[in-house]
């Protein structure tokens, strides 16, 4: 690659300004990861948003999957790695239910080649390269020689990962889980992201029910659509702010819900899949940079300010007493100004409650065996 990124910048050497140096490296990106590709829990929430009805389709897996995988309310909810030898895919696509979904995929040898030369094509666009020149080396032969040079190197690629036995998901392989599997939802679990799994529909669409509806002051459903929503919400952005940070605004897209951050659930397994987490990613909202600025002057504001911030720690004991000092400094920063500050953490105030009955259970029985071990009279 680096050989015929040379050839390219020899070939229009006469073209490019003195000291031309290329703005754009040959780089090859990342392939996309297992996850984006299989999940379909964003379209299951989009029905779900606009009032289709979720039904209920394991009744099919009931002679397949395990008996321990259905839930109390009689559904199904299962790990990936507990259903791969019984659903009857090849050894590959199992190995993709039984490994990290965090991984990514190997490409086929026509999308490799594809993407190699939209990269080379735009890095030519990119640095202006021209090739009319007295060389008489032209565009048709450069992707001659590249297509040559890219079939070595993906044959060289894959007998490396033939004789190294690694096991790479393929997109044949999550094209034949995603067609297995094409009326379950798949998606991953609380705590555990690598991890996939699937549920029935209608477990999925009762926990998206109770997650948004069910908790009382943390959700309120508007009467407007999300595009107006958004209108509404630059509209309340003082213009101080406007102004001042422009930089971390973007410009008001014409697009209808291509800035309103969309949110979905992560069910959660001690909660007997009846909640999950809602996570609602900003990545792509129009406040991005400024909520990234502000974060991180946050963290560095912390660690300069109040030495005490570090919270790394290991033992509960010790991150408590380490929250508790934090909130302790900040109180005497502002203790002699006209300012008051308050540490409020509430998510911690549910934390130890949180805790299944089972596992306290288990750790009581624990301590009591080790009671016994150690005092035996």
């Amino acid at each position: 690659m680096l050989s015929l990124a040379r050839e390219l910048s020899i070939a229009s050497e006469c073209s490019l300004p003195p000291y031309h140096c290329p703005k754009a490296r040959l780089v090859e990106k990342r392939w996309p990861r297992i996850d984006h590709l299989l999940y379909n829990h964003k379209s299951n929430v989009r029905q779900f948003r606009i009032g289709f009805q979720m039904v209920c389709t394991c009744d099919r897996m009931r002679g397949v999957a395990p008996e321990t995988v259905w839930t109390e309310s009689g559904h199904l909810a299962v790990a990936g790695s507990d259903i791969a030898d019984w659903c009857g895919l090849s050894q590959s696509a199992r190995n993709i239910l039984v490994g990290n979904s965090r991984e990514t995929v190997l490409p086929s040898e026509y999308d490799f080649l594809s993407r190699l030369n939209r990269d080379v094509m735009q890095f030519i666009v990119d640095n202006r390269l021209s090739f009319a020149n007295c060389l008489g080396i032209g565009i048709h032969q450069i992707k001659t020689q590249l297509r040559v040079e890219a079939k070595k190197h993906w044959t060289l690629h894959a007998k490396h990962l033939k004789t190294q036995h690694v096991q790479k998901a393929s997109m044949d392989d999550v094209a034949e889980i995603r067609h297995a599997f094409c009326d379950l939802v798949i998606h991953n679990e609380d705590h555990k992201y690598g991890r996939t799994c699937l549920y029935c529909p209608q477990l999925y669409g009762q926990c998206i029910l109770n997650t948004f509806w069910g908790a009382d002051g943390v959700f309120e459903e508007v009467d407007t659509s999300p595009s107006e929503a958004d209108r509404i919400v630059r509209a309340m952005l003082p213009a101080a702010v406007r102004r001042s940070c422009s930089w971390g605004i973007a410009r008001e897209n014409t697009g209808v819900d291509q800035t309103v951050p969309e949110a979905y659930v992560i069910m959660k397994r001690k909660k007997g899949f009846s909640s999950g987490r809602s996570p609602i990613p900003c990545h792509k909202e129009w406040l991005r940079k400024l909520h990234q600025a502000i974060g991180k002057l946050l963290a560095y504001w912390s660690q300069v300010e109040i030495q005490e911030a570090t919270f790394d720690v290991s033992d509960t004991i010790e991150a408590a007493m380490e929250i508790n000092k934090f909130g302790i400094s900040c109180k005497n920063k502002w203790k002699a100004s006209d300012c008051e500050i308050e540490v409020l953490n509430r998510d911690l105030k549910g934390f130890f409650t949180s805790v299944p009955q089972s596992r306290l259970l288990a750790y009581v029985e624990t301590a009591r065996c080790r009671a016994r071990t150690r005092f035996s009279s």
